[in-house]
């Protein structure tokens, strides 16, 4: 007979034996939980605090009158976490043929180049780039064959942007592009998305927040938003319209006289305005990418400073006029041969080497005498004439707001000897970079004020706008000076100007002046024989000047002077911009 005392015994030691066992199981477990399956549980608790990007876009450019030339629509990375598709797949929530299946169905790929692309051991793998906002809504929206409620798992996105240029590769040596840095994140590269990328870019934002294991927020749990900040919008000086014109005519001058290269700048020389720059060849900035030559991307307007020849003609006769060494009416010489003696037993000759006869100033640049622009740089002197230089821009950076914009060194005028004097007086031997020429030459139109070249006219965004305002940069020479100096270009446009090949042209107020100037060989140290550099030079010299072009073709073929190729090409240029510019003919005046 079992006594009630021995019954109460034999069920504590029941219920301890329970209870040890009961402590082993739950030990095993969590050491199996904690230590042996630690990396899988940590993964599936990760998965409850969702750390994600907030987007953000960067901001728009557009021209002078408000038309988009660049601007950004929101697109996404998807990336897929295999560990977390792994333990998807060891916990029966889905497979890896339905995701497969799913993902290849939403963004249109080969489920062959799908399961490749899983088949890694990477933990992050690319799945898609630059996916639209509606297919990245289908992947989230994805549900596995098991669980209609349940999201596919493995699947994480990353903001970005799809920069957009409306016009192709119109503007596009202006523009820039928006290419990859080192870390793989969008940066811009060259012209205004370069320049001013600090201002463009868009500042990212994150959202921390807790989900159920459905991928469902939990609005009770953690929830930090750092909101993001659209990137500044920029409104250039630039006007479309006539963009589009002038990157017609370089390119039908480049090709036409088979140039290397070819460049043209439009400017208000009296504010400053870059009412137009292009380039040619030029490329797609919605594909930069398939460009071959790294040099297609230069804005060689504002990247390559060349000598730029009988332009420089016109900085010797203002210098001169300034110091009232010499006037319009002042002879120059009154004869002399076609090559005069200089140093060591060299020459210095005019073009023809023919002799010439009695010439004023107003003559020797119409005629473009390199010997009559000698004697008057001697009459100028060395240091005077480096200054004066320095004043009118040279040998220093317009900073108009390029990144890549460059500058050459302007050798000191202290240290200039006869043959520095002569080659500088007819602008050979110092160089600059078309930006700098024109700029320089607008002094002449706007009655000795160099004003600073911009093409950024506003920086703004919601919370505030910058205006930039027209500013002067410099006063090279007087206004008298100025005056004189315009009337003598303009009488030079009348005597060169071609009305015989362009009769309308005798309508308007115009003046200019032609460039042709050797190239240094590829050694630096002498000037090839076949190689030449033409530029033309020309504005509206009436009392209030709407425009000043300047055209460049680099090593043209089969025209060693300006007035045979980028002279006429100017005319033919003004003709079809003399509307958008607003230039009007004497008559209306």
């Amino acid at each position: 007979m079992i006594t009630g005392q021995k019954i109460s015994t034999w069920r504590i030691r029941i219920l301890y034996m329970g209870f040890v066992v009961i402590v082993f199981f739950v030990a095993a477990f969590l050491f199996r939980w904690q230590v042996l399956e630690y990396d899988r549980y940590r993964v599936l608790a990760n998965q409850r605090v969702k750390d994600s990007q907030l987007a953000s876009l960067r901001g728009s450019i557009y021209d002078s009158k408000g038309s988009p030339l660049a601007y950004s629509i929101p697109v996404y990375d998807v990336y897929a976490y295999i560990p977390e598709i792994n333990d998807a797949e060891e916990l029966l929530r889905q497979t890896r043929e339905e995701l497969v299946d799913k993902v290849s169905s939403a963004l249109d790929l080969d489920k062959e180049d799908v399961e490749d692309i899983l088949d890694t051991d990477l933990l992050y793998v690319s799945i898609g780039k630059q996916v639209s906002v509606e297919e990245k809504e289908r992947l989230e929206s994805l549900k596995t064959d098991k669980n209609a409620e349940r999201s596919i798992s493995g699947l994480h996105f990353e903001p970005a942007e799809k920069r957009i240029y409306p016009d192709g590769s119109l503007a596009s040596h202006v523009l820039g592009f928006v290419g990859k840095s080192r870390l793989g994140e969008d940066v811009g590269r060259n012209g205004i998305e370069g320049y001013w990328n600090g201002d463009l870019a868009w500042k990212k934002g994150y959202l921390v927040e807790e989900t159920d294991s459905f991928g469902n927020q939990i609005l009770t749990g953690e929830y930090e938003p750092i909101f993001p900040k659209v990137g500044r919008s920029v409104r250039l000086t630039l006007d479309r319209g006539l963009q589009r014109v002038v990157e017609k005519k370089i390119k039908e001058g480049v090709k036409k006289w088979k140039a290397v290269s070819g460049s043209v700048v439009v400017m208000d020389p009296r504010t400053g305005e870059i009412l137009a720059m292009a380039n040619y060849p030029t490329y797609d900035p919605n594909e930069y990418w398939k460009v071959k030559d790294w040099q297609t991307y230069k804005n060689r307007t504002v990247t390559d400073a060349y000598e730029f020849g009988s332009v420089g003609k016109c900085f010797t006769a203002a210098a001169g006029i300034d110091l009232k060494k010499v006037g319009p009416d002042t002879l120059i010489f009154k004869h002399h041969e076609g090559c005069v003696d200089f140093v060591n037993d060299t020459q210095l000759c005019t073009a023809s080497k023919t002799p010439a006869g009695p010439m004023d100033l107003t003559d020797v640049l119409a005629n473009s005498d390199n010997i009559g622009a000698y004697y008057v740089s001697k009459k100028i002197g060395g240091e005077n004439f480096y200054s004066y230089l320095k004043d009118f821009g040279m040998g220093r950076k317009t900073n108009a707001g390029f990144e890549e914009e460059s500058t050459s060194l302007l050798k000191e005028g202290k240290y200039w000897n006869k043959a520095d004097l002569a080659a500088y007086s007819y602008g050979q031997g110092y160089s600059a970079t078309p930006l700098q020429v024109i700029s320089a030459l607008s002094a002449i139109a706007n009655n000795g004020k160099r004003m600073q070249p911009y093409i950024v006219a506003k920086i703004y965004d919601e919370e505030e706008t910058i205006d930039i305002r027209p500013k002067v940069a410099g006063k090279p020479i007087t206004r008298e000076t100025a005056i004189i100096a315009n009337a003598m270009l303009t009488e030079v446009f009348d005597r060169n100007g071609s009305s015989w090949m362009f009769p309308e042209l005798l309508n308007y107020q115009l003046a200019g002046k032609s460039g042709t100037a050797s190239v240094k060989d590829i050694s630096g140290l002498s000037y090839a024989e076949d190689k030449v550099n033409v530029t033309y030079v020309g504005w509206d010299s009436s009392d209030n000047p709407k425009f000043i072009m300047l055209m460049k073709l680099q090593e043209p073929e089969g025209a060693p002077y300006s007035v045979e190729s980028v002279q006429p090409l100017w005319m033919e240029t003004f003709l079809e911009i003399k509307d958008i510019v607003g230039v009007v003919p004497i008559a209306q005046k």
